[in-house]
């Protein structure tokens, strides 16, 4: 049923009533009703008809501004609005957590990854190493030595295999490198020792090529050289050459402090001029390295002074002042009669049960005090009888171990 446009003019006041007596009869009739416009008067009135109660809108009054609720304070919104937004991201990072599994799962993904990134280094690097070995073969093939070499000819044949041989790392009597160095004529053997001495890429060579050859032939010719490459002095030493070349050596040691070689050291003590005896307690008592090699082969001279040598030594290890240990000193210390020296072995006895485990360790502490004194017992026993007579104790020099007066 719909509402006819063309009704008889009405009040607005009869129309409005007109439609509110009608919309309960059109909605009880379950019929869809539209809302129509109605002409009142030259007014023009829109009525709307549905289920819920009518709603009249008079397009002359102008319709009230929309209610909106009131806002709340700033500081009371943000309050309520934080812990919101933290309860959010909690939830959201709870959410996004991995397990133990996914945690597993991807070690051991980066692990794999690791694994074929090194893989593939290896891989690159071997065939870097490769390439460069075929390339020094190559080189090294091509090196030749002229016959009859001149001086300068034999210097140029080896820095032209110090270079090719950079980056190998195959070393050996029958290595390429070895052959080529092996046809120098022997008086340019200097060469070779100049290329250890110097720890170029070629010393493993130059050492294997050394070998085999005759030294008495090369004797003369280094000894002749030894003031013009003092680093000849390694060789005269190994064969023992030192007899002659004893003005060299003296000359050299006049000049010598405590960074002397080891080599020049031996060399002074083995041709024993006693003018030389100061020099030599200076450089090792004095040595921030080789205190110790230095005593050893002062052993081997009969009328030098070595006890007061090794008081000087115990004394400076004692205050730091020398390169060499001083509880490790204090075995060479003892052997020389220094009493306090053998009481820091004793007392080195107090910590040193605790290393022995098994049947194939032994204790070196012990056998460095026994070898020394004639009484024996446990290290609790041992320690007591030093304490007790440490000031009666008797040096023999020539038995080198220590006694009460009464046991001599």
């Amino acid at each position: 049923m719909r509402l006819n446009k063309k009704q008889p003019q009405v009040t607005s006041l009869s129309a409005i009533a007109l439609a509110l007596t009608l919309a309960p009869a059109l909605t009880h009739a379950g019929e869809a009703v539209q809302a129509e416009d109605v002409v009142v008067e030259a007014q023009v009135i829109r009525v709307e008809v549905a289920p819920a109660p009518v709603r009249v809108i008079d397009k002359n009054v102008p319709p009230k501004p929309e209610q909106k609720p009131a806002a709340k304070p700033v500081g009371e919104a943000t309050e309520k609005a934080e812990p919101a937004k933290a309860e959010e991201a909690k939830s959201t990072k709870e959410e996004k957590k991995p397990t133990e599994a996914e945690l597993r799962e991807k070690m051991n993904e980066l692990e794999r990854k690791l694994q074929e990134t090194r893989r593939e280094f290896q891989q690159k690097a071997d065939q870097q190493r490769q390439k460069v070995q075929q390339d020094a073969k190559k080189a090294i093939a091509e090196i030749k030595l002229p016959k009859d070499p001149t001086r300068q000819q034999c210097e140029a044949f080896v820095a032209e295999l110090r270079k090719a041989s950079e980056g190998r790392r195959s070393f050996s009597s029958s290595d390429p490198v070895t052959k080529k160095l092996k046809q120098l004529p022997p008086e340019h053997f200097d060469l070779l020792i100049k290329e250890m001495a110097d720890r170029t890429p070629l010393r493993y060579y130059a050492n294997y090529a050394m070998r085999e050859i005759d030294p008495e032939k090369l004797r003369e010719r280094f000894a002749k050289s030894l003031s013009d490459n003092p680093n000849n002095i390694g060789i005269i030493v190994m064969h023992g050459w030192t007899e002659d070349v004893r003005e060299d050596i003296v000359s050299y040691m006049k000049g010598a402090d405590s960074s002397i070689s080891p080599a020049w050291f031996q060399a002074a003590v083995e041709i024993d001029d006693p003018t030389l005896y100061p020099k030599l307690h200076e450089i090792t008592t004095s040595s921030p390295r080789y205190t110790s090699q230095f005593i050893n082969m002062l052993e081997m001279l009969p009328e030098y002074d070595l006890a007061h040598t090794i008081d000087v030594c115990w004394r400076k290890s004692r205050e730091g002042k020398l390169g060499v240990n001083h509880s490790t000193f204090a075995a060479k210390a003892s052997e020389f009669g220094n009493v306090d020296a053998l009481g820091v072995l004793v007392e080195q006895l107090r910590s040193s049960s605790s290393y022995l485990s098994h049947s194939s360790t032994y204790n070196i502490r012990r056998t460095n005090i026994l070898r020394r004194i004639d009484f024996r017992g446990s290290n609790t026993e041992i320690q007591e009888w030093y304490r007790a007579n440490k000031d009666k104790l008797v040096f023999d020099q020539f038995r080198k171990r220590y006694y009460l007066p009464k046991d001599f």
